[in-house]
């Protein structure tokens, strides 16, 4: 799959600005090659990276459009990326799905439409959250301010934008994006690439792991309730992408046709620090000491979390005792 048509992204925080603002009503194509070289992945095993859906010409396209805190100091210097969910690998689950991509940082996730040649996805800059987590977030920061409001202290401005409807999140360096393998439905073989346009609104970011309507639970990017830039539900198994132009992205539809099947999904942790810690906490799981009796051969507590239904934990995860 050759992956490419994109936006080069901005190396100061003025560029940054004018990047993420910039228009792109004109569809504008930038075809030189990518500056960064394709990422590392890590958090597989090698044997298992011929199943991947991310190419590594997708990759780099990919790291080159990413905001400068997500980047590698050097261009010499290889980025490093940690696969945190494979459907393929880890099998179709939400639950799984959401338990391992959030709190990790900024992440990439790329999905498989079935049947087809197409590929598309998001970089979301901002954590992943649960429900649970977005509104104890929520209350800390409204007691916060209403202590700093009685002790007479210059409160702290953490709102979200007020064109951000309340069941999205998420900030303006998000984007989406397509690709395809061939240009058989005039989507370029290059890929494309598009970034927020927060004038219209800023709906980056979904994510309902409950709801009492069953058809609200899942994962998306983008527009409106009901409307999303792309959607995939709690199954993993359908997914959706609405409108001739997205409001958040201003891109065409992402799939070929409104409705269409999932076949995989990947999403990947892809700033520096955050997979530095990732590759630390695997390092530390493979020596094979227990968190609740320090033996390096035993792995009850493990076994009882998996037992509670608190975390799944596969064969990168558990030691070999």
């Amino acid at each position: 799959m050759v992956m490419g048509q994109f936006f080069n992204a901005p190396s100061s925080d003025g560029d940054s600005k004018r990047h993420y603002h910039a228009s792109n009503e004109n569809d504008e194509i930038n075809h030189m090659p990518p500056a960064f070289p394709s990422p590392e992945i890590v958090g597989v095993e090698d044997a298992d990276k011929s199943m991947l859906i991310l190419t590594p010409k997708l990759a780099a396209r990919l790291a080159d459009a990413l905001p400068p805190s997500c980047k590698c100091g050097t261009f010499s210097e290889v980025a490093k990326w940690y696969l945190l969910y494979s459907s393929h690998l880890n099998g179709k689950s939400f639950q799984k799905l959401v338990q391992r991509i959030t709190s990790k940082g900024p992440t990439i996730i790329v999905i498989k439409v079935k049947d087809s040649p197409r590929v598309l996805g998001a970089f979301c800059e901002s954590d992943w959250l649960t429900v649970a987590e977005r509104e104890k977030n929520a209350k800390s920061s409204a007691a916060a301010s209403a202590r700093a409001l009685r002790e007479g202290q210059r409160q702290r401005t953490t709102s979200a934008p007020t064109n951000q409807s309340n069941v999205f999140f998420g900030s303006v360096n998000c984007f989406v994006f397509r690709a395809n393998a061939h240009e058989s439905d005039g989507v370029s073989a290059e890929g494309e690439i598009y970034h927020s346009h927060s004038s219209m609104n800023s709906n980056f970011m979904y994510l309902f792991d409950t709801h009492p309507l069953e058809e609200k639970i899942g994962i998306g990017m983008g527009g409106q309730p009901g409307y999303y830039g792309w959607f995939i539900n709690r199954w993993l198994e359908n997914g959706t992408s609405h409108g001739v132009r997205c409001t958040t992205f201003k891109n065409p539809r992402l799939s070929p046709a409104e409705s269409w099947v999932v076949e995989s999904v990947e999403v990947y942790s892809v700033k520096k620090d955050v997979v530095e810690q990732l590759l630390r906490t695997g390092s530390e799981r493979g020596s094979g000491v227990s968190c609740v009796n320090n033996n390096p051969c035993s792995n009850a507590d493990q076994m009882l979390l998996e037992l509670n239904g608190t975390h799944e934990f596969n064969c990168w995860d558990r030691p070999e005792c």
